[in-house]
């Protein structure tokens, strides 16, 4: 007892900070009587303590850190042994980060900074277990049923009638983003790539007031290789009298501009018919000899573009929540107005590094180990009742429809949310 007495290990000040977005520090401080031990004895006394004191800051430091806006990990350790031991047990994988020590007076005395990992985006933290992690497990996932899934792209009710809808069922059998729901099944024999058909279509979108606006309607004949892919890739699937409901994402749509201003970021919502096959594969070369068909579809559906201008499959996610009073937690939803949430907890394997954040766009550019080099940018447009961040329609249809084409990279954690002010 006489011996910590002297050693002392009082506490100077009380430092606990954020270095980073990801690195979660605190300052302990130690001190040893230098007349009473030899200097290079003290100077290790005194260190000894301030770690000591430090690791016991750090521990007060993680149990406040923020699950949600209304709870800490302390909450969760205190609800669940399993999540208080591996909390704890962080400190045992804590690291130093600076260290001093100063003769004042008649005394050494030490300041110390141990760490442990928030994320994952610090260079300190790239091969650490890290908050992230420890913590995930132990988040309710959000049950499936309120999961953002294909009969949310907010749009069929632009091609289907109310009875239709009630019976809907998608399909994305290519795994390319291009949902489709079969209204009627057609007899005989599919249409090659190069095979002229008579096709009745409509194809509408969603405007911005969420209302229903149809861009084209016309029965036609084209050759199927000159379409956009969304409706090529539907035809070769369909038989003579069939009909499907399409939405078609914008990498499958225009590829520069379409009618109506309609751009390259468009999802289209269609109602394809296919009426006949005109002919097949050996009349192509008079196909391309016969005189226009009066470029009707030409206008909603335009040959495909040049190698190069086609939109490329995202890599990961930034969430730019910089002009939102938003700061880091461990529980982070993704959700819509309507409560479909496209991201969360649940989306990936338990005990991954989920969350990465950032202070600004440039940096999380630069974070390419997460988000490769081509991620998806979306502005969520709120934070929600529950602390979710909130995004539009629209971007939850590109965030949905671009994920499923590009390998789920929501699924494999990729990604960044920028906060401001940290």
């Amino acid at each position: 007892m006489k011996y910590w007495m002297i050693i002392g290990q009082f506490l100077l000040a009380f430092a606990v900070q954020a270095d980073s977005l990801s690195l979660l520090s605190a300052e302990g401080f130690g001190f040893a009587d230098a007349k009473r031990f030899p200097e290079s004895q003290a100077r290790l006394m005194a260190v000894r303590a301030a770690k000591i004191d430090a690791q016991r800051n750090l521990l007060e430091t993680i149990n406040g850190v923020r699950v949600t806006a209304g709870t800490t990990v302390k909450d969760m350790a205190l609800e669940s042994d399993i999540i208080g031991t591996r909390v704890k047990g962080m400190l045992q994988g804590s690291f130093e980060v600076s260290s001093d020590v100063k003769l004042e007076s008649d005394n050494w005395v030490a300041s110390v900074t141990m760490a442990v990992c928030l994320g994952k985006d610090d260079s300190d933290c790239k091969e650490r277990k890290t908050l992230v992690s420890v913590t995930q497990p132990n988040l309710k996932p959000t049950e499936p049923s309120d999961r953002f899934q294909a009969n949310d792209l907010a749009g069929w009710d632009c091609v289907m009638s109310s009875e239709e809808l009630g019976q809907i069922r998608l399909v994305d059998e290519d795994k390319i983003g291009l949902f489709s729901h079969t209204i009627a099944e057609g007899t005989g024999a599919s249409p090659a790539s190069d095979s002229t058909v008579e096709v009745a279509y409509a194809v509408s979108i969603k405007g911005s007031d969420g209302a229903c606006q149809e861009v084209e309607k016309r029965t036609s004949e084209v050759q199927v290789n000159s379409l956009i892919e969304g409706f090529s890739v539907a035809l070769m699937k369909m038989k003579p009298g069939g009909e499907v409901a399409l939405h078609i994402p914008p990498q499958l749509g225009f590829k520069t501009r379409g009618p109506a201003g309609l751009g390259p970021d468009s999802n289209l919502y269609a109602r394809l018919e296919l009426l006949n096959i005109v002919e097949n594969e050996s009349s192509a070369v008079e196909q391309a000899a016969a005189p226009d068909a009066g470029g009707a579809i030409a206008s909603v559906a335009p040959p495909l573009e040049e190698e190069g201008t086609a939109q490329s499959f995202q890599s990961g996610l930034v969430l730019d929540a910089s002009e939102l009073n938003f700061s880091p937690m461990l529980d982070v939803r993704v959700k819509t107005a309507g409560g479909k949430e496209l991201y969360g907890p649940g989306h990936v394997p338990m005990g991954s590094d989920w969350l990465y954040w950032s202070a600004s766009i440039e940096d999380a550019n630069r974070m390419v180990e997460v988000i490769g080099d081509n991620p998806m940018v979306i502005k969520p447009v709120k934070i929600g009742e529950a602390s979710e961040l909130v995004v539009s329609d629209a971007d939850a249809i590109s965030l949905f429809t671009s994920n499923t084409v590009s390998g789920d990279y929501l699924g494999a954690g990729k990604v960044i949310i920028v906060v401001s002010g940290s």
